[in-house]
């Protein structure tokens, strides 16, 4: 794998904004100013209170208090000043403090502890934080300092984080991103990627387009690696400070066009006031990929081309798998003989480094931080490498104005070996055998397809500046500019000395996300029991795209496959972009500090291509601390209900319009029309409890969301070849469920502790109309009226279990054997998680998921195509004979009707199965080890992470239903491929602070 340096484009956009900053704190503090000195602590225990917020409102001054509770606020405007202090898990309180001209005042602050889910600060928009108690719609905050098995990944952390949301298509390649779904899928057509900001700023969603050999005129045979990359995944982990993640689309009048899928927030740390703190991480790991085999036959002969796990011995094939290849140069020295370990040498290893230090003064704050990654994986070409660094920086320019500048680059590469559905990949030429496509299930042979390439190389730079005014303790304004930028380079070759066939793609992808955001905060008090705050604001987004793509055929042996130097060559340029400006406003009213009344609304302007729209998305929400009033017995709790409704849109992209007639259109065919934004209104319950002082914490959520104008395909013309169909906003559908998440602290002593989590959620979809169109399918998910989004359709055996040396499948009336079966996608999930606090600091948690309630097609191995499969081994009467390996496979008398359809290859269609898995996410133990290091460090902690360990399936075989389909993390979660399965892995991490 090459690989390229950073590139200067993103250095030189680090460089200027460092610079920036050093400027801007060199500027000369404002006279008649004064300190603000004191400690916070709390008042149940008179402990120190760290990491509280402390704001003089109106000033634009803050600062964060100390581990000993410490704080310090300097050029504190002289006068009546009036400070807020937060902090999770207490009541926020407001101190006036009188400040004198170059003195120092006082203020000594005692918190009261208030339960998590109420008083803690939760950001429900660009414009700031505001408490939990005031926000009528639900949301989850993932503190990252909060977990203790440090998640490789950013899609790590969220996978099983909480209730709604849904990460799947994990498998075991180099770079494989994950699909993300909130709330379930809330359009047939459009993505349910959820929009991603990271410090206020709009970055990539989705995923990068795979790498797979493109030739886009030519359409020849080889596809390539099918792995497809997230960004959200190219964000080191150790600069997060935490995650905020809105479910619905009740908050979109702040975050605008496409929050129907709802919003993941990425707040990365930033500097402390005080001298410079340095923290380094370093992590080492292994994994192993576990059977996904049947029948004697553990690893589908794949096991020849799994890497060895360090420790040695490799993967036993089973006692029915071939026997491993000991005399050909590429194994030499992987296996001793034909008994020992099949596997690729060399060792499947993960490794990570990390270096970031913070610090600052009154009036500038710094947090910088660097990264490098270099991975080995399961399958012999894998491997991966990435450097990433990020700064931000902050300084108050003056009392009132205070500026924040991000930026972040990454440089990330990978290799890959083909993989997924396609021809020429490992998988699957291993487990269809020599009925792959060149006709040998000898490895040796096979492994000729090793000399095929595929890399990949992505720069990724986010860069955004945020200056906030306050104008009066009342009113500020905040304007924030950001870039993102997304580039991949692809190289894919392909060499098959077989077929005589020599084949080059490059692709160069480039992705601008620019945006601008003004947001104005206007609030008013009237005594204390009434409070309004007024927002209000504007926002512009740019999204463009635009790739390369050059292709080639035939080379001169030796000749370096440059594809402008083929005998055929082929260039396809494209280009495309869309833009959103929308304005908005938002009033919370709060009457008493209980009840809080929140209306709001957006207006949008949508232009994609040539076609633009406006759109009005209101809001209203309503929350209610029940607890606060006098009927409520103190030793109850808390207790808080809300609900809210929210609108919201979401356009479809430009190439989507661009391809609104598949096939020939028809004659006179009118392209002047439009096609829509869908819509989605969401209607939300929920209520939200601390009891047993605060020994239990309740959250129980009732969403129902219906999306209409809703783009489905119709056909125009069923006899046309292709068929035509055209694309319109005809459709509607519903999604809705339960969330219900319990905290419980079974016991709490100054050693020992046991904490239990529970989160409850599900999902039910239906489509209530297609207009025209009696049903669709796309991509194998289908579209039918009155059943889920999207639905399972395919053929069942009638009597399964019956020995009838046939078999005949259920009908409707009308005779038809293809009938709905289930949901594609989970419809329940349960997340249980366990932390254990023992003597020494040490901390033992688990965590996992469960997902059912859904139906999936499984069928790794196709037996269609005549493939012998090991799950049919039982019932095959004469075994393999590999000197007439094409000889057809004849069924015992005995075989159940089930097995006899799924062991024919003219029938072999009921490959169907309840999807109902569970999986251990992650084990760990975390100790402190500072006492390794003595007067080296202040703090240090050791990590041990088992993850995936263990796999329960209800009914599924073999195999494991979240891998992705060849799209990938950009596609749609309900489609398998020939992929390696998420191995088990085992990480070692010591993180230090100096």
């Amino acid at each position: 794998m090459r690989l390229r340096p950073p590139s200067e484009r993103g250095l030189r956009g680090l460089a200027l904004f460092s610079l920036t900053a050093a400027l801007a704190a060199a500027l000369p503090a404002a006279a008649q100013t004064g300190t603000i000195r004191g400690t916070v602590s709390d008042a149940s225990g008179g402990s120190a209170v760290s990491q509280a917020t402390l704001t003089v409102e109106g000033a634009g001054l803050a600062a964060l208090s100390d581990t000993d509770g410490s704080y310090e606020l300097v050029s504190v405007p002289v006068g009546e000043q009036v400070i807020r202090v937060e902090s999770f898990g207490f009541r926020p309180l407001r101190v006036e403090v009188t400040v004198l001209a170059g003195g120092v005042a006082t203020a000594d602050i005692v918190l009261t502890p208030s339960p998590f889910s109420l008083d803690g600060l939760v950001v429900t928009g660009r414009g700031g934080d505001r408490p939990a108690r005031e926000v009528a719609s639900s949301a989850a905050r993932l503190v990252i300092d909060d977990v203790s098995d440090r998640p490789v990944s950013v899609s790590d952390f969220l996978q099983g984080a909480a209730v709604g949301i849904e990460v799947t298509g994990a498998s075991g390649e180099a770079g494989q991103g994950r699909q993300i779904r909130l709330r379930g899928a809330g359009s047939m057509m459009l993505s349910s990627q959820p929009l991603i900001f990271i410090d206020g700023i709009r970055m990539m969603e989705g995923a990068f387009p795979a790498e797979v050999f493109d030739d886009p005129s030519a359409n020849l045979l080889p596809t390539g690696a099918n792995v497809s990359t997230s960004p959200i995944d190219l964000v080191s982990v150790g600069d997060i400070e935490r995650i905020e993640v809105v479910r619905g689309a009740a908050a979109s009048t702040l975050f605008g066009a496409g929050a129907a899928n709802g919003v993941i927030q990425v707040f990365t740390r930033r500097g402390i006031a005080g001298p410079p703190r340095w923290t380094a991480d370093i992590s080492q790991g292994t994994g192993w990929v576990q059977p996904f085999g049947a029948n004697g036959v553990d690893y589908l002969h794949v096991e020849h081309f799994l890497r060895d796990a360090w420790w040695g011995g490799g993967y036993e094939g089973g006692e029915n798998s071939r026997e491993c290849v000991t005399d050909d140069p590429r194994w030499e020295g992987a296996n001793s003989s034909a008994s020992g370990g099949c596997s690729w040498p060399g060792a499947q290893w993960y490794q990570r480094y990390r270096v970031g230090v913070d610090g600052g003064s009154s009036r500038f704050d710094y947090f910088v931080s660097g990264e490098y990654q270099n991975d080995q994986y399961a399958l012999p070409q894998d491997a991966l490498e990435r450097y990433a660094v990020r700064a931000n920086l902050g300084a108050v320019l003056t009392p009132r104005l205070e500026s924040r500048l991000h930026a972040s680059y990454t440089n990330f590469a990978t290799s890959n070996t083909a993989s997924g559905a396609s021809w020429e990949g490992i998988l699957l030429s291993t487990m269809r055998q020599e009925r792959n496509y060149i006709s040998s299930g000898d490895p040796r042979d096979i492994a000729d397809l090793l000399v095929n390439q595929n890399d990949q190389w992505i720069d990724r730079f986010t860069g955004g500046l945020t200056t906030t005014f306050s104008q009066s303790p009342a009113a500020s304004h905040r304007l924030t500019l950001g870039y993102d930028y997304s580039s991949q380079d692809l190289r894919s070759e392909h060499a098959l000395p077989a077929l005589q066939i020599r084949l080059a793609t490059v692709r160069d992808w480039h992705r601008h996300l620019l945006t601008a955001d003004y947001r104005g905060t206007v609030g008013w008090t009237r005594g204390s029991a009434l409070r309004s705050t007024l927002s209000f604001g504007a926002q512009v987004v740019s999204d463009d795209l635009d790739w390369t793509v050059v292709s080639g055929s035939g080379f001169p042996d030796g000749v370096p496959a440059n594809p402008p130097e083929a005998e055929t060559a082929d260039t396809v340029s494209t280009g495309a972009g869309r833009s959103t400006a929308g304005v908005f406003a938002q009033n919370v009213l709060g009457v008493r500090d209980r009840y809080f009344l929140t209306t709001g609304f957006r207006l949008d302007r949508h232009d994609s291509g040539h076609e633009s729209f406006l759109r009005l998305d209101p809001t209203v929400g309503l929350s209610w601390v029940a607890s606060d009033e006098s009927f409520w017995p103190r030793s109850l709790g808390t207790l808080r209900v809300r609900a809210s409704y929210g609108h919201s849109s979401t356009a479809p992209d430009p190439f989507l319009q661009a391809v609104r007639y598949r096939g020939d259109p028809p004659e006179g065919a009118d392209f002047s029309g439009v096609l829509e934004p869908e819509s989605m209104r969401e209607l939300e319950f929920g209520l939200d409890a601390s009891l047993f002082r605060g020994r239990l914490d309740l959250g129980v959520t009732r969403y129902s969301q219906v999306t209409s104008s809703a783009i489905v395909p119709v056909t125009i013309d069923p006899q046309a070849v292709p068929q035509r169909q055209e694309l319109r906003n005809i459709g509607r559908l519903r999604n809705e469920g339960w969330e219900v998440e319990l905290d419980a602290a079974l016991y709490r002593g100054p050693r020992w502790g046991f904490d239990l989590g529970l989160g409850v959620g599900t999902n039910h979809s239906e489509v209530l109309d297609l207009g025209v169109a009696d049903g669709f399918s796309e991509a194998g998910a289908h579209a039918l009226v009155g059943y889920p989004v999207p639905s399972s359709v395919g053929r069942r055996v009638a009597d399964p279990d019956a020995v009838s040396g046939s078999f005949g499948y259920v009908t409707d009336e009308d005779g038809n054997d293809r009938l709905p079966l289930g949901p594609q996608l989970p419809t329940h999930f349960v997340i249980p998680s366990l932390t254990a606090r023992v003597p020494g600091g040490i901390v033992i948690s688990a965590r996992g998921e469960y997902r059912g309630g859904h139906v999936r097609f499984v069928s790794p191995v196709p037996v269609a195509r005549s493939v012998r499969s090991p799950l049919c081994d039982p019932w095959y009467a004469t075994p393999f004979n590999p000197e007439d390996p094409f000889a057809p496979a004849e069924l015992r008398p005995e075989t159940p009707d089930l097995w006899r359809e799924r062991c024919t290859p003219e029938a072999a269609d009921d490959y169907w199965f309840d999807a109902d898995h569970f999986r251990l996410r992650a084990v760990n133990l975390t100790a402190p080890v500072a006492f390794a290091f003595p007067d080296a460090v202040s703090e240090a902690l050791f990590t041990v992470t088992l993850g995936n360990a263990f796999v329960w399936f209800r009914d599924v075989p073999w195999w494991d239903v979240e891998i992705p389909d060849n799209e990938g993390a950009n596609g749609d979660g309900v489609g398998t491929s020939e992929r390696v399965p998420l191995p088990a892995t085992l990480t070692f991490s010591v993180r230090l602070t100096f």
